[in-house]
């Protein structure tokens, strides 16, 4: 009885290190970037599509269409696929690809564009491109909001959350309606003036 003891004890004396390295370093293995957060990050940029109000002039190529564009590598599989199409306010929804180095013309041919958290060195070269024009720039990368975007996806407490820079997105002719605001954990003001 007393040698089970004693293995049971040198077990345990091996266990609790690696749980705590497990749980120290999770979200360097990428938990938050897993399919299913990808999968409530794609209801949440729908849902920016729903409860936004863009202005006629981000409809002046096509009037019949709104289209997101998914700039660098696409990490939310097929998640778009199932809304794909779908009437939107009217028009049709449409999902591009596009590369980080897309032309200035295919990023402002887009409503919205989901910038991929990968891209951080690549991020500001990306919004220049759609400065000024009603272009709604979502993306999960760190700081986003920093470097001059309007949504920033993050993880609190296990949980995708947002944050909204609408004075970014008002200056642009973007709105949010009441509702989307209300789902945000963030409102951010005027974040340029500081």
């Amino acid at each position: 009885m007393h040698w089970r003891s004693l293995s049971l004890h040198r077990s345990a004396r091996w266990l609790i290190p690696a749980l705590i390295c497990l749980i120290v370093f999770m979200p360097a293995l990428g938990c938050c970037d897993s399919p299913r957060n990808y999968k409530i990050k794609a209801g949440f940029t729908y849902r920016f599509i729903l409860f936004g109000e863009w202005p006629d002039a981000a409809f002046v190529e096509d009037s019949k269409t709104f289209t997101i564009g998914i700039v660098g590598e696409n990490p939310f599989s097929d998640f778009f696929g199932q809304v794909a199409n779908r009437p939107v306010d009217g028009r049709k929804l449409v999902i591009r690809y596009l590369s980080f180095d897309a032309s200035q013309e295919e990023l402002r041919g887009c409503q919205l564009i989901f910038i991929n958290g990968s891209l951080v060195k690549q991020v500001s070269p990306v919004l220049a491109k759609v400065e000024g024009f009603p272009v709604l720039t979502v993306s999960d990368m760190e700081g986003f909001i920093d470097h001059g975007g309007m949504i920033a996806f993050f993880s609190r407490r296990n949980r995708i959350k947002f944050a909204v820079e609408r004075t970014r997105a008002a200056q642009v002719g973007i709105n949010f309606r009441a509702q989307m605001l209300k789902m945000a954990a963030q409102v951010l003001e005027d974040t340029d003036a500081n």
